[in-house]
Formats: C-alpha cells, sequence, structure tokens
C-alpha cells in the first residue's frame, strides 16, 4: 500500500486510512508513536473491518438470493420468561439464612 502519482493501485478511503494506522511509516516520513492500548484498540478494529469486508464481497456475490419468499434456516432458542427465571434460580447460588 503506496500509492503516488504513478501509481496503478486502487483503494477505497477506509483501506488507505488502515494502511496508515497499521503502518508506522509512510514513504520516508516516521509517524509519531501510538500508545500501546490505543494500538492494540486500533488493530483489533481493523481485524474486524477486514472480516466485514469479506463477509460483505461474499454477500454481494450472493445478492439474487436475497429477495422477498427466499426461504431460510433460523436457529433460535425461544424461552420463555418463566423458563428464563428458572434457569436464573438454578444457576445462580442460594442465598445463606
Amino acid at each position: 500500500m503506496r500509492p503516488s502519482a504513478n501509481s496503478n493501485v486502487v483503494m477505497t478511503i477506509g483501506e488507505y486510512v488502515e494502511g496508515l494506522l497499521s503502518q508506522q511509516d509512510y514513504f520516508q516520513t516516521r509517524f509519531p508513536r501510538i500508545p500501546i492500548v490505543a494500538d492494540n484498540e486500533i488493530k483489533s478494529n481493523i481485524l474486524l473491518m477486514k472480516e466485514f469486508r469479506e463477509r460483505r464481497k461474499a454477500n454481494l456475490e450472493k445478492l439474487e438470493k436475497f429477495v422477498r419468499g427466499t426461504l431460510v434456516k433460523v436457529f433460535s432458542k425461544q424461552v420463555s420468561r418463566e423458563e428464563e427465571e428458572k434457569e436464573r434460580e438454578r444457576t445462580m447460588p442460594g442465598t445463606l439464612q
């Protein structure tokens, strides 16, 4: 990722900024250091964005399947409030009297 005037590299602004945040050098310029905690958070968000882009690309390839009336599989566990309360009482330690 080193865009220049004579480069044929095509990238989005998001990819460009991602490169700026993940690298300490830009051509011959050295960026100031980012605190480790902030750097770790930035890098974890960048990883999430890469995954998001991959899923988006895969979904766009299958876009024609996302129309009204298409059958889908749903995995859900519906629990009533009473069942939820019973489960909470069962898993939480009791109080001593």
